[in-house]
């Protein structure tokens, strides 16, 4: 009977050590998700989909996020930069707001797809699921706007142009004039003569 327990208790502690291993052996590593993501798909669109179906920019819809070996986490999109800590698990990882305990997002990391994927609620309730992928995305403002405002001084100063050479036909004109009346009185003075 002894045997039999002793061989049950062994049985026990292998097991309790093989969940033990599971789990511990089982959680990412930050070498494998460390580096630059940038947002994929937003709701299972392309993120310039997503932004034209809400009339802005794409500009307006990317997030990059740079994950450091410290366990930290730099999100970025075009209202400004948070920082966050990093809990990893078995399939992903929880962030929290530095110096918060609560749990912003949950990710979820595919090592065959090399991808992260979270949900979080927008501003009008709904929920929005992203899917991250390696690399940046551009967040910078296209710069359309700066170049329409370059080409209104170049149209004027064509403008200003063309009102020179006016201005100087003209003036050629009166020059032409003057020496066709000088030209004139000559000949009426040599004729009176």
């Amino acid at each position: 009977m002894k045997a039999m327990v002793k061989k049950i208790g062994i049985m026990l502690i292998a097991g309790v050590l093989s969940c033990v291993c599971l789990v511990g052996c089982g959680a990412i590593s930050i070498d494998d998700i460390k580096g630059d993501w940038t947002a994929d798909t937003i709701n299972g669109q392309a993120v310039a989909d997503y932004a034209a179906s809400l009339g802005v920019p794409t500009e307006a819809a990317v997030t990059n996020w740079t994950i450091k070996d410290d366990k930290t986490l730099t999100s970025s999109n075009v209202t400004g930069t948070i920082e966050f800590d990093m809990d990893l698990k078995s399939n992903g990882f929880e962030l929290k707001q530095k110096g918060q305990s609560d749990v912003f997002a949950s990710v979820k990391y595919d090592k065959d797809a090399g991808t992260l994927t979270f949900a979080m609620k927008n501003s009008d309730g709904s929920t929005l699921t992203y899917v991250m992928k390696k690399g940046t995305g551009n967040i910078e403002a296209a710069p359309a706007d700066d170049a329409s405002e370059a080409e209104e001084p170049a149209e004027d100063d064509s403008e200003v142009a063309e009102e020179e050479v006016d201005d100087s036909e003209d003036e050629a004109t009166e020059d032409e004039a003057a020496e066709d009346e000088t030209a004139e009185d000559e000949e009426s003075e040599e004729e009176e003569e």
